[in-house]
């Protein structure tokens, strides 16, 4: 395989930005998180095609870009920021900051999951849910 088709892509999602980072290229970059840098990112990701794309969890903040990097057909994991720092735990890695940068975002595979419906994203229920 080639290093697009391993690479692993980390974003850490704040408020008024997001830090895109891939894996194992050590590529890097910020965007503002509005509509704008959100297209950067996907039209950027779409190029690249990484075998997954891991999305930290903040509150909300993360919606618009998942919700867009979905529609780009791209593999999306939304993860607990916990769940990513502790992953890296013990491993001897340095840069254990819980962040797009740290190691465990190239330990995660995509599962079964597919990315949320509009509906199932507002909570609301799904094809098939209960009326």
């Amino acid at each position: 395989m080639n290093e697009a088709e391993e690479a692993a892509v980390g974003i850490d999602v704040a408020k008024a930005t997001l830090e895109v980072a891939v894996r194992p290229s050590g590529e890097e970059r910020q965007v503002a998180n509005d509509p704008a840098g959100i297209a950067a990112v996907v039209a950027w990701l779409q190029s690249l095609q990484p075998r997954v794309i891991v999305v930290e969890a903040t509150g909300g903040y993360e919606a618009p870009v998942v919700a867009e990097l979905g529609v780009a057909g791209l593999q999306v994991a939304v993860v607990n920021p916990r769940q990513v720092r502790d992953a890296g735990q013990g491993d001897g890695t340095p840069g254990q900051d819980g962040s797009a940068r740290g190691p465990g975002v190239g330990a995660c595979r995509p599962g079964g999951a597919s990315n949320p419906t509009p509906a199932a994203r507002r909570g609301g229920p799904s094809v098939g849910g209960a009326r």
